[in-house]
């Protein structure tokens, strides 16, 4: 049996989440873009064209990994959506059988009394004969138990 407990509501609603938060990701990486396509050069010497250059890489990288990211994070987005759908169709699969198992259940404990009610009465105001004048039953005796209470929730 498996043990694995999830909401498909819960699942759905973090399957927006997570498309939100990529969306987000998506607008910083484009404002991010503009300003870091071509760093200029601070001055005209050297250093400053490799300095420029060095933060140009570094922009070129980035936007190569933020791609990637984005692409892992649209199929982790549509793997956790289908994943919330497949609990939600197990979920309804899941039900039906349940039910249908509970009313079977049910049945057959109900089956017994259903006879009983159909055939000859068994209760005790049905005896031709009142019981024994001796016998201790009477419709307002109660059946004490080890500690004399009413309540057999009471522990004093």
């Amino acid at each position: 049996m498996s043990y694995v407990v999830a909401v498909p509501e819960v699942v759905a609603a973090a399957a927006t989440d997570l498309a939100g938060i990529g969306s987000t990701l998506n607008a910083a990486n484009v404002a991010a873009a503009v300003p870091t396509m071509g760093v200029l050069a601070a001055g005209a010497d050297e250093v400053s064209a490799a300095v420029a250059a060095l933060f140009s890489a570094h922009a070129r990288t980035y936007r190569a990994l933020s791609t990637q990211v984005a692409g892992f994070h649209a199929q982790f987005v549509q793997a956790h959506a289908r994943a919330g759908s497949t609990y939600a169709t197990a979920e309804a699969a899941n039900a039906s059988p349940s039910a249908a198992v509970q009313q079977d259940v049910l049945g057959a404990i109900n089956v017994p009394s259903r006879h009983r009610s159909a055939g000859a009465p068994t209760t005790r105001s049905s005896r031709k004969h009142p019981p024994d004048a001796g016998s201790s039953f009477s419709p307002t005796s109660r059946r004490a138990g080890p500690s004399e209470s009413s309540d057999p929730f009471d522990s004093s």
